[in-house]
């Protein structure tokens, strides 16, 4: 349960407002059907709650709008997660609309104001950190503040016609682990260069503030949030090139490793076939690197340390020869290239990427038991998911 909303916490940054309500908005269907419809008046409902932030669902019928408003003292996000919506703000005596369609959305600094209308049906997810405590309307021109109201959610005093509050605990936590159940497995930062090399669409989603802030991920493919479903899509109209084959293993990266969890499930709805995301985001990504730059810049013995790391000790050896030993081409054509430790890494992310895992075992077991004669390449498959479990131990 959410503590007092009139406690001053520290704000979450409206980007990464922005990450939370991008994921919650492509699983928003999850909540509709506890969201009551009304023919003329926007619905809402308190998904989720936290000391720092809350989330609404809003449910916005044609010809609805709000009013021009601020959030009080609350970092704002939203994004739409169904039909479209019209956004205007005033800034510096400026009058800005733009139009936000599915996946789409805004972050909303405290402070400013902006009024958001629906020509269609929407649906639409918005975050507030701190909790939304209080809210000012204004004008037209938005210059005279007309009403200044508190916000108790627990009355929900903001929405109308909504229905009663509903607070998950540890929501948020329980959304993203359902999501990597169905992605692929997921990438650990020393093995992003060795997916890159082989083939893997590593894509940065970051904003550009954090991209500016922070640095660009040499070889990754920029897609904004926005239009990753657009651009990623392998048969749409507004693809990139780098997304028309479907089963081209595809890495999303985001700040720490959360929205991009979400962002994957999307994709595999879009038919991609290999998602995953990098996990800790490029903050994770970064902090390898350092650690990688300062052993490579160190004492001699930390030169000799690291030569010794990239030789092939007993076990890569005892690994390669076992896979080998496998008789699957394709594994031959991973292994007998390898000379040193990285070679080896490489190889077990490609398997980790490309090969089989329980899943895909499992589905073969129920085959061979009607079809005795893949019941060898059944074997081989468990065999090669035991080998590369028992490397990493």
């Amino acid at each position: 349960m959410a503590g007092d909303p009139t406690q001053a916490v520290a704000p979450i940054a409206p980007e990464t407002l922005l990450d939370m309500a991008s994921g919650l908005a492509l699983v928003a269907e999850a909540w509709a059907g506890s969201l009551e419809r009304h023919p003329d008046s926007r619905t809402g409902l308190r998904i989720l709650a936290g000391e720092d932030y809350d989330v609404w669902l809003l449910r916005w019928p044609t010809g609805t709008a709000v009013s021009p408003h601020h959030h009080g003292d609350s970092e704002a996000a939203f994004v739409v997660s169904s039909g479209a919506l019209e956004e205007t703000r005033w800034l510096d005596g400026r009058r800005e609309v733009r139009q936000l369609t599915r996946g789409q959305g805004a972050t909303v600094e405290r402070g400013v104001v902006h009024d958001v209308g629906a020509q269609v049906e929407a649906l639409s997810v918005h975050v507030y950190s701190p909790p939304l405590a209080r809210m000012a309307f204004f004008d037209d021109s938005a210059q005279e503040v007309l009403l200044e109201e508190s916000v108790d959610p627990r009355q929900d005093a903001v929405i109308v016609g909504g229905p009663p509050i509903v607070v998950h605990s540890d929501g948020l936590g329980a959304i993203l682990d359902k999501a990597r159940e169905r992605i692929s497995p997921r990438i650990e930062p020393r093995e992003l260069a060795a997916a890159m090399d082989a083939g893997a669409l590593v894509v940065d989603t970051r904003p550009v503030e954090l991209r500016h802030r922070d640095g660009e991920l040499d070889g990754a493919l920029v897609i904004d949030r926005n239009v990753l479903e657009w651009r990623l899509d392998p048969v749409g109209s507004h693809r990139l090139p780098e997304a028309s084959d479907a089963d081209r293993p595809v890495i999303l990266v985001c700040d720490e490793g959360y929205a991009s969890s979400l962002a994957a499930v999307s994709l595999l709805h879009l038919g991609r076939r290999n998602v995953t995301d990098l996990k800790g985001g490029y903050q994770a990504w970064r902090r390898f690197t350092q650690r990688q730059e300062a052993a490579g810049s160190g004492s001699d013995k930390g030169r000799s340390t690291h030569r010794s790391m990239t030789a092939l000790r007993v076990e890569d050896v005892i690994f390669l020869d076992d896979l080998r030993a496998l008789g699957i081409p394709w594994i031959n054509r991973l292994v007998d290239p390898c000379t040193s430790r990285e070679d080896v890494e490489r190889a077990w992310t490609l398997i980790r990427m490309w090969g089989p895992d329980h899943e895909d075992a499992k589905d073969m077991l129920q085959l061979s038991a009607q079809l005795p004669q893949v019941k060898q390449d059944v074997q081989k498959t468990l065999d090669l998911i035991r080998l590369c479990e028992e490397y990493r131990r």
